[in-house]
Formats: C-alpha cells, structure tokens, sequence
C-alpha cells in the first residue's frame, strides 16, 4: 500500500500545521513530518471576545483511520519551550482517511481537538483540520428574587473537571451582554459551590439583562442565556413619630393626627403601613381594662378622624391576654411594628392619625406613643425627587405636633360622614 506525502494546516484555536516529507524514503513508504505550533498568547473564548491567556497543553495526538489501513495514533512531541509539537506518520494512500488532532492539558483534560476526512491520493496533498476549544458547560441562570435596590440571581453548578470560575455579568440589552465592551463585569467567584449572588449595585425602575459566564483553566469560557428583570420603582418610606402621654377619659376617646399632609409627590402612591403604639394605665394597673379599647389607624383629606382600620377590637380583659406584642400578660396594649395593607392605593398627602376608644365605665388609660411608617411608590421618574424632598424637609424621622380633635363622641358621624376623597 502506497503512503503519501501528507502537508496538515490547523486553522482555527491552533495555529498553522506544516509537515514535510523526506524524499529519500521509497515511494510506498514515505514519512510525514509533523509540526504544530501550540496554542499560546491569546485565543478567543466567545466570539469577538480576546483573551491573553498562555494555555498549558501538554500532549498533542494525531490519529488516522480509514478502510485497509491500520488506525494510526501518534503522540507528538512537546517542545521544552511549549511552542510546538513535532512527530513522524506514514499514511497510507487512499479513499476517505479521517485525521483527528487532540490537544489536552496537564490534567489529561481535553482542550482543543478537530477532525477531517479527505482522500488521500497523490503523493504529496494538504490537509486542513479546523480545531475548536472544548469549553465548558453553560450554566442555567434564573433571577430568584429582585426590588427596586437589588436583584438576586441562582444558576446551576458547574460539572466540568477544569472549572475555574463563575463570571456574572449584567448589560442594559440582550443585545449588548454578548460582548465585553458593552457589558458589565459584576463579580467572579472561584468556588464551584457558590452558585447564588445578589446585586446591590442596581437602580429602581430600570431593565438589566444578567448572564453567568463558566470559565475553565484554560480560559475558556461559556455564557449562559441571558435572563431580564426590571427593578420596580422604589418604595419610599415616611415616617412619623409622637410622644405623649395623652390622657384616654373613662368610657370616651381620644384622636391624634399628625399635620403634615403633603410629603409626597403628586401621583404617589400608598403600598404599606406599619405602626407602633402602647395603651397603658394612668400609673395604677388596677385601674386598666385592655379589653375595653377599640384602637383604630385611619387617614383623612380633612382634620376630622375617621374609624378607618380597626387594629385593636376589645381583645383580653384587665390584661391584653396575649393579644399585643409583648411577651407578658399585662395590664397594656403594646402594638410593635405591625403593618396594613389596609390604605394601599391611596394617596399619601393625607392626614394620618390614632383614634383609641375607651368602651366601657370604670376604668381609665392613656396614649404613650404613636409611630407610623407609610409607604408610598412615587410616579415614574420621581423617586429620587421624593426621597431628597423628604430628607430635606424633615430628615430621616418626622416628628411632627399633633392637633387634637375636641368633638364629643356625639358629633363623630357627622365628621366621618364628611370625609372626602375615599
């Protein structure tokens, strides 16, 4: 069976592949000299994207296969510089040879490799292997959870021998995450285990595009599909806050509201209340009844109060029988931080206000604190605007006088009756 004299061109992650024969061989039996200058310096690991990275490959293969002919593998050797591979194969001529090229790392680890099949027939003939990097397995991204200031990502574990890192990165479009110079770089994480992060360094109201790139130790590198989330307008908190304490008469009431009604932009919003308050005795326990108050939160368009969210409804006895929350069975009321979903839609440039109720004769209590927290979502756009307007004029914590209702409980229909804008 005749051999040829067989020419390799490597294009691609390889650089060129040149071989020569040795012409004082007989023509059924002619050598081919290999030699292929490894891959170092930069390669490219996503397309349009360059890295400089000196790969570290270790042992190159050249393997022949055809009909009526023995599998050929050689292993070429590695220069002591690492620049080249360089060997001897006999091909025998022939229909359909199939040429395969292998390149692994110190690890045994498969980097870059390509096949081709041509005929051979002539005594001297070209063969093109076009090789490509083996890069590693994409992961699968998904946004676990996000708001208006963050956004927190999960993506699965990578499984391949050579990890080297995770890389996220995040863009403004789909479009630009795919290359380096129009994307962001958030983190990288070297541990394989670590598979979840959260983004703090995001704006309300705004779409990021977000993917996980798996590097290897060779510097390649895989992106996942990108996965879009659009952070909700931020929630802007107002706080309010009073001291008293305000005297509760036997079996009458008292309401308390605070007088700023215009810290919001127009077009806000309410998305929450929380509250905190205590109902207590006037300095003897014995003359306090917990469960003979009706406690309400209520916002109003004019100074007159309203029975709005009913927070507290004559629950235990002579002690809250653990319906507030603090850990004893006292004789108080002691409302820490709860919250309502009660005003939500509403707009927040209203008076907000307390009404406590005493329901019963006999007994006597009065009003300590009141907190409140209300949020609110300004219009698109104007978030920022609400929140240096509010730090502004009030700081971080308002704390504004109360005016007091003086109606008797006689005249409290006809003003709830009035209310407007409900």
């Amino acid at each position: 069976m005749l051999s040829t004299r067989l020419i390799l061109v490597l294009a691609g992650s390889l650089a060129a592949l040149s071989c020569t024969g040795n012409p004082l061989l007989s023509r059924g039996s002619s050598a081919i000299m290999l030699s292929i200058t490894l891959p170092r310096g930069e390669h490219f690991s996503e397309a349009g994207v360059s890295l400089s990275k000196a790969v570290t490959i270790t042992q190159v293969t050249i393997s022949v296969t055809g009909e009526d002919m023995d599998n050929i593998d050689e292993d070429l050797a590695i220069s002591s510089d690492g620049q080249t591979a360089s060997g001897t194969v006999e091909v025998p001529k022939g229909d359909a040879r199939t040429f395969e090229v292998e390149c692994r790392d110190g690890g045994g680890i498969l980097q870059y490799s390509g096949s081709t099949t041509q005929d051979i027939l002539e005594d001297a003939e070209t063969v093109t292997i076009t090789t490509e990097g083996h890069y590693p397995s994409a992961s699968v991204l998904s946004v676990s959870n996000f708001g208006a200031t963050f956004v927190s990502l999960a993506w699965s574990q990578s499984t391949d021998a050579d990890f080297a890192s995770y890389e996220l990165v995040r863009a403004g479009s789909e479009t630009s995450i795919g290359s380096s110079a129009t994307r962001t770089s958030i983190t990288s994480i070297t541990s394989r285990n670590t598979t979840t992060y959260t983004d703090n360094s995001v704006n309300d109201n705004t779409t990021y595009y977000y993917a996980v790139i798996v590097w290897d130790t060779e510097g390649l590198g895989l992106r996942s599909s990108a996965q879009s989330v659009r952070t909700p307008v931020l929630d802007v908190v107002q706080e309010f806050s009073a001291t008293g304490p305000w005297v509760i008469p036997d079996n009458s009431w008292i309401s308390r509201f605070f007088v700023d009604n215009n810290f919001a932009p127009f077009g806000s919003v309410v998305t929450n209340l929380e509250y905190r308050l205590r109902v207590h005795d006037t300095g003897d326990p014995g003359t306090f009844w917990a469960g003979d108050y009706e406690i309400y939160i209520y916002s109003s368009f004019t100074t007159g109060f309203q029975l709005d969210d009913l927070v507290y409804d004559n629950l235990g006895t002579r002690t809250d029988g653990g319906f507030d929350d603090d850990a004893e069975d006292d004789s108080d009321i002691d409302l820490n931080w709860r919250t309502t979903n009660f005003f939500n839609g509403e707009n927040p440039n209203q008076y907000w206000g307390v009404y406590v109720s005493d329901n019963i004769l006999g007994d006597s209590g009065q009003l300590a604190y009141i907190e409140l927290k209300i949020h609110y979502t300004p219009p698109s756009g104007a978030a920022g605007v609400a929140m240096k307007r509010v730090a502004a004029a009030h700081g971080s914590k308002v704390k504004s006088p109360y005016a007091q209702q003086s109606e008797e409980k006689a005249d409290f229909l006809d003003t709830a009756a009035a209310r407007i804008g409900r």
